[in-house]
């Protein structure tokens, strides 16, 4: 919070104003199951996904609002925000929070200078799951069963395969200039998301 209060200072004290937030740290963290997850994992992911947004608001958006002129801020979900694939339910959980956070706060937002999108894509070719940033957080590797290190190879290879970050900046600034709320990146999880909230209207 210190970190990202002094960035907020800084910046309008260069700048004067600050119109685009974006909070887009994550990490992904440990593949295993809910039973079987760490508190430091926990920590973490919710320290970066949920708390990196918070922060971030906290300290950029009453500047932005009392500056008056047009802003946006874009906070960096998931499709795991949406739709929870077992194996990642610390990221699952921070995921969710961060679309609600962003759903809440648009409407306190609402009728003021400054929009609100959160960014909901699939595979996306970036660093979130390196090793090396397990190796910062203390996070030990060891400990996953062979079913673990499986799954997690998988999404290394769907993260090698997905869809370049600047299409996905593209998508972000279409949205941006329309208003629109919810960002979804891919259209193959469409069907997906249809599906989760039929199930829930059924109910």
């Amino acid at each position: 919070a210190e970190d990202v209060e002094e960035l907020a200072q800084k910046s309008f004290a260069r700048f004067g104003s600050v119109n685009v937030l974006c909070n887009n740290a994550g990490v992904s963290g440990k593949y295993q199951a809910l039973k079987d997850s760490e508190k430091s994992n926990w920590e973490w992911v919710l320290g970066v996904n949920l708390y990196g947004i918070v922060h971030g608001v906290n300290s950029f958006l009453n500047r932005m609002l009392e500056a008056g002129e047009p802003g946006y801020i874009v906070n960096t979900a998931s499709i795991a925000g949406i739709i929870h694939e077992a194996g990642l339910g610390a990221y699952n959980c921070a995921k969710a929070a961060a679309v609600a956070y962003s759903e809440t706060l648009a409407g306190e937002c609402q009728g003021s200078n400054i929009g609100i999108s959160v960014l909901c894509p699939f595979w996306v070719k970036t660093k979130i799951a390196d090793v090396a940033r397990y190796e910062e957080a203390d996070l030990d590797l060891s400990s996953l069963t062979e079913a673990e290190i499986a799954a997690t190879t998988q999404v290394h290879q769907n993260i090698e395969q997905g869809m370049d970050p600047s299409d996905v900046a593209e998508k972000v600034v279409e949205a941006m200039t329309q208003g629109k709320l919810h960002i979804l990146t891919h259209e193959e999880t469409l069907p997906m998301v249809e599906h989760r909230f039929s199930e829930i209207l059924g109910a």
